[in-house]
């Protein structure tokens, strides 16, 4: 075995990968709360479940972007995975929901990495754009704005 084996963040063998167990766990929790809640965000311990779900969500974002460059992972191909799984998503919402509320809040353009997918095309023909929060980890979005 090479390294402790550990694969926390430091180590020699897939560094950061129970940093990512520990914090995708942290969001299944808080998801299981609020489902067990009914959807009711206020907690029984006083949190905001939405609040908690906003920031493990960040925590588990953050673990993914660092076990990407640590692992030296195909980012490229992580991103265009992401982005077919979200068009599956939105097209499933789309066929089941009602639309979006209004007060959805989205990051202004200028703080998402505004690189290109490469080949993505939305509906229009317009190249889809990487969407990540800057600063973007894909080699090479970085530069781009």
């Amino acid at each position: 075995m090479k390294g402790n084996g550990d694969f926390s963040i430091g180590s020699d063998v897939w560094p950061g990968i129970s940093k990512l167990i520990e914090e995708c766990g942290e969001v299944i929790q808080v998801a299981g709360k609020l489902m067990g809640s009914h959807g009711e965000r206020n907690h029984w311990d006083g949190s905001d479940l939405k609040v908690r779900l906003e920031e493990e969500i960040g925590d588990a974002i953050g673990a993914m972007h660092f076990v990407t460059v640590h692992c030296d992972l195909d980012a490229v191909a992580i991103h265009k995975r992401a982005a077919d799984k979200l068009r599956m998503f939105e097209g499933w919402h789309r066929e089941r929901s009602a639309p979006p509320p209004e007060n959805v809040k989205t990051l202004p353009p200028e703080e998402m990495c505004q690189a290109p997918i490469l080949g993505e095309r939305d509906a229009g023909g317009n190249s889809l754009r990487c969407g990540v929060p800057q600063p973007c980890s894909v080699p090479g979005h970085a530069e781009t704005r």
